[in-house]
């Protein structure tokens, strides 16, 4: 196939990250976006990776973090290697990383600062970071609307419940949908190597507060006090860019939380005929 310079291959559009991305892509005036989901393409098939010769690639394809049923072999492979054999054929690259490269203990981290991967999983996603032209490296973190994670594990909990938030867990993630508009920005940004994407910074405790408030106002956010073995920074600064021109702020984060949660559940519903019981993972 050949590309234009307007094409971009969404790699993983089916995930969370992937399909924010089409989304923000869609928006567009400018792109015209080529998804490709899991099922259509296998990014450590050399074959397949064959196919994006040519094309600008954001890499939304890898493997997360507490998938027990995959190999350690098989996360390697997606994480690690499969980002440099896209690198190898593709216009330009853009290869999402995380900020689990760090463990938390030395935090705010710059570009510059030595990683310090605490499992297996974020020693592959470091493995997988392209640090040269004319590719980009994003480190970011994100919550959204997932399988799994932050949101997944709050929607799912029991009418009225409490649960626990960590006053020092600090974190700068953004929503999916924000990260998304923000990669698609940067196709067209000259900058190379690696880049951090920073937000406000907010506790886990506060971070769930807000959010059980906007949509899960039966649940009761009490302060964890543990060991402090799980005190964490995990904040991520730019020292090659300018966050704070774009002005992120978790109330506008909130709002637009809030109504894809709301988008979410109306489809949920739909699908499961109307019958709020019957619709699966809203968590109310």
């Amino acid at each position: 196939m050949i590309y234009q310079d307007t094409d971009v291959v969404v790699t993983g559009a089916r995930g969370m990250l992937g399909r924010a991305v089409v989304k923000a892509l869609d928006a567009s005036d400018y792109y015209r976006v080529l998804p490709y989901p899991s099922y259509a393409m296998d990014i450590s098939d050399t074959t397949d990776i064959m196919n994006l010769t040519g094309a600008n690639v954001i890499n939304c394809a890898g493997i997360v973090r507490g998938r027990d049923d995959v190999s350690a072999k098989r996360m390697g492979e997606v994480n690690a290697l499969a980002p440099y054999r896209i690198a190898a054929v593709a216009r330009r690259l853009i290869q999402v990383s995380t900020d689990c490269v760090f463990d938390g203990t030395k935090g705010p981290y710059v570009e510059s600062d030595e990683p310090t991967p605490s499992d297996h999983y974020g020693y592959s996603k470091l493995m997988g970071e392209i640090d040269y032209a004319p590719h980009l490296t994003v480190r970011t973190s994100f919550i959204g609307f997932g399988q799994r994670g932050l949101l997944r594990w709050l929607l799912d909990q029991p009418q009225g419940a409490t649960v626990p938030g960590f006053r020092r867990w600090l974190w700068n993630g953004l929503y999916v949908d924000t990260v998304a508009r923000q990669l698609v920005r940067l196709l067209d940004d000259p900058i190379t190597g690696i880049l951090h994407i920073e937000g406000p910074v907010i506790s886990k405790y506060e971070l769930l507060e807000m959010i059980a408030k906007a949509i899960r106002p039966d649940i009761t956010v009490s302060a964890a006090i543990y060991p402090n073995i799980l005190d964490k920074n995990m904040i991520l600064k730019s020292e090659r860019y300018d966050w704070t021109i774009w002005n992120f702020g978790w109330i506008d984060v909130i709002e637009e939380l809030k109504t894809d949660y709301e988008v979410e559940k109306a489809n949920q519903m739909l699908a499961s005929g109307g019958d709020p019981e019957g619709a699966p993972g809203i968590g109310i």
